[in-house]
């Protein structure tokens, strides 16, 4: 006869045994001691959420995940994230957390590093014991068959609700001390047709990004700063096009005006940049954003930009780009689902009047988490454009050129190593119909990507 055991038996199960090769983990304070073995996922050693269940921690449920109140924080477990809460404003920490048949783990780097940093005072960790700094009631190496099960209280406040309420919060970021990044990129990449022309010429090359910056927080960020250096190589591409180096740079501020609107601000340069028609500028933007939250799950933005192009072969045609925008985001819950459905308008100002144009742009992408690290992206863009000044001859009769162009796309992303590590396979069809047979062309491009994130 099989018997079904209740999440929260299966918890206790999981922190009493102690048996096979896994890394045991113990922590102790208030009298109660609790050991475990550590769970592998995606190469990360991770720990049930309950063993802070020792440290006597006030807990709320929510629709997603736990709240804890926890020496004095407000920690919020959410998977696949993990949540500073200060003065009603949110930091996503570096560590996710994980939800396994039911229930939260976190990892081990969270414990015995995170939480010992920000409570020297309060916590000791040493020999693969976590204590509550001036316990009395610390059981001193005992063997995992003598570790005292939790007082039935501290279960009853961990152990997670069968039916938790739906609830809507804001995922605002919290300011703070700046911290550094670097964000290290290798590409190769197969194009079919990477001039874009009607007769298409296959090429394949790689790409190497190197990306360093600060920012106060890792989800959304007060302030950000990056700066990316690009290097291009197509050994069988037009050498002066396609082989070269960029360098971009950006700056955001986002200024909170409520807790259901936010104010981002930003600027950016690139250098030695391709415009969609696979021309060399170097544009310099300025941007708003103005962006309300109905709820944790559901934004709408507002956007306009101002653009800046030097053409880098050209005189007599550099560009003034205006645009706007809007979007609307929907997330699914505490998974990095979501779908995004935007629009803009553009109007293309340049003293060479046939590089005067209009243009319509709609995009549609959907995000869908397949697993804990696996993610897959699937979107959707058309764009109308008519010139103001180039004029195609269409059976006997003069006409301005337009163009229109689909291009879908998809990626899937695996995350490794603490999600530090990601791989990333993508693919781009792009087919633009136009009135001048000359620009109509179809195109494919893959790519393969390596990326880590220190």
């Amino acid at each position: 006869m099989v018997t079904s055991a209740t999440p929260l038996a299966v918890s206790v199960l999981m922190l009493l045994q102690a048996q096979g090769s896994e890394p045991r983990l113990m922590l102790e304070g208030r009298g109660v001691s609790l050991a475990a073995e550590a769970i592998h996922v995606d190469g990360e050693a991770v720990f049930p959420l309950t063993l802070l269940g020792v440290f006597g921690p006030e807990v709320r449920h929510t629709g997603n995940g736990m709240e804890l109140l926890l020496l004095g924080d407000t920690l919020r477990v959410e998977p696949p994230n993990i949540y500073l809460v200060h003065a009603e404003r949110w930091q996503r920490l570096v560590h996710g957390s994980y939800r396994l048949n039911g229930e939260l783990f976190v990892p081990e780097e969270f414990l015995t590093r995170w939480l010992v940093e920000r409570h020297p005072d309060r916590l000791r960790y040493a020999s693969r014991n976590l204590r509550l700094k001036g316990d009395a009631g610390w059981a001193k190496d005992a063997p995992v068959s003598d570790v005292p099960r939790p007082k039935p209280d501290v279960w009853a406040r961990m152990a997670p609700p069968r039916s938790p309420p739906a609830e809507d919060d804001d995922d605002e970021s919290v300011s703070g001390s700046l911290a550094g990044f670097v964000d290290v990129r290798l590409s190769t990449v197969y194009d079919t047709n990477i001039d874009h022309e009607a007769v298409p010429v296959a090429s394949h090359g790689g790409i190497v990004r190197l990306a360093t910056g600060l920012q106060t927080a890792r989800s959304d960020p007060f302030l950000r700063a990056e700066y990316q250096l690009a290097v291009h190589r197509f050994p069988n591409a037009d050498s002066d096009r396609w082989n070269r180096v960029t360098h971009d740079a950006n700056v955001e501020l986002l200024v909170p005006l409520g807790r259901a609107l936010e104010l981002l601000v930003g600027g950016e340069m690139r250098l030695g940049a391709h415009t969609e028609d696979l021309e060399r500028v170097n544009q310099f933007t300025v941007y708003p954003e103005l962006e309300v939250r109905f709820s944790r799950e559901v934004r709408f933005g507002v956007y306009a930009a101002q653009r800046m192009r030097r053409y880098a072969e050209s005189i007599g045609r550099d560009v003034t780009n205006q645009l706007v925008g809007a979007e609307l985001q929907h997330r699914w819950g505490a998974s990095r689902g979501r779908w995004r459905l935007g629009g803009r308008y553009e109007r293309n100002e340049s003293d060479w009047e046939p590089h005067r144009f209009r243009r319509l742009r709609g995009r549609l992408t959907l995000e869908a988490p397949l697993r804990e690290s696996t993610l897959l992206a699937l979107t959707g863009e058309y764009s109308w454009r008519r010139y103001e000044a180039r004029i195609i001859d269409l059976d006997a009769d003069e006409v301005l050129r337009t163009d229109r162009r689909w291009t879908p796309s998809a990626y899937l992303s695996q995350r490794l190593g603490g999600r530090r590590w990601e791989l990333r396979l993508g693919y781009e069809y792009e087919y633009n119909q136009s009135n001048d047979s000359a620009e109509t062309y179809r195109a494919h491009r893959m790519e393969f990507m390596i990326r880590c994130r220190l």
